[in-house]
């Protein structure tokens, strides 16, 4: 019964020919820096020859921008540097054409975290959204919703909340540190259909896995 429930939550995040755009978004404290550096890591590990463009799109919190950077050094990926002031949408915007013209595979667009229930600073993420649909229509682009599993069931709320502002187009789960949460994933899988693309179990460039339902319940059953 588990399985069946969980398994049309699998997804493979496929990399298309030509650019593929990610947007990460979440709350405040999800994990999105953390989920970026992960996902090149394990990008670099399976795609040797790709390259790889991250940008922070973070512009109201000074260290946002210091903290992507670090997070990512010595992954041989780029990082899009900043000059000026910027907005969120136009770092989206100069950070889509960079990727274009330098030839890119993947870019990952940093945003902020914010809380859901504030319009403001959603209506400023759905800007953010929008820009690679405007500047790059036939790239490949998905938004990935990243989601804390030690929220429990304010992961609904989050989920319902962001899906009114934005496409999402699949979910990550960081901090399954221990498989007792997996109470969260039956519950989005109750609610939604969103497909679950990684979980995250700790805090190093491996600790990514690509949601198995078989894999995930025989863990779960062992707990």
């Amino acid at each position: 019964f588990l399985i069946e429930k969980l398994k049309p939550l699998e997804a493979e995040l496929i990399i298309e020919p030509g650019l593929n755009i990610f947007t990460m978004c979440g709350v405040n404290g999800a994990g999105k820096t953390t989920t970026i550096k992960k996902m090149c890591h394990y990008f670099k590990e399976r795609f040797e020859n790709k390259q790889i463009l991250v940008a922070c799109c973070d512009t109201f919190r000074a260290a946002a921008y210091d903290q992507l950077r670090i997070a990512i050094e010595g992954l041989d990926v780029d990082f899009f540097k900043l000059e000026g002031k910027n907005t969120p949408d136009s770092v989206a915007y100069k950070a889509i054409l960079s990727g274009q013209t330098n030839n890119a595979d993947i870019l990952f667009l940093d945003t902020s975290g914010r809380l859901h229930n504030n319009a403001n600073l959603m209506d400023e993420l759905t800007k953010v959204c929008n820009i690679p649909n405007k500047l790059a229509p036939n790239a490949s682009k998905k938004i990935i919703l990243i989601l804390d599993a030690n929220t429990g069931q304010n992961i609904i709320s989050q989920v319902e909340a962001f899906s009114r502002f934005i496409e999402i187009s699949g979910l990550i789960l960081t901090k399954f540190d221990g498989l007792a949460k997996g109470g969260v994933l039956l519950s989005l899988a109750d609610k939604f259909s969103f497909p679950v693309y990684f979980i995250g179990t700790g805090e190093r460039g491996q600790d990514l896995l690509r949601f198995n339902a078989l894999e995930f319940v025989d863990n779960l059953l062992e707990f």
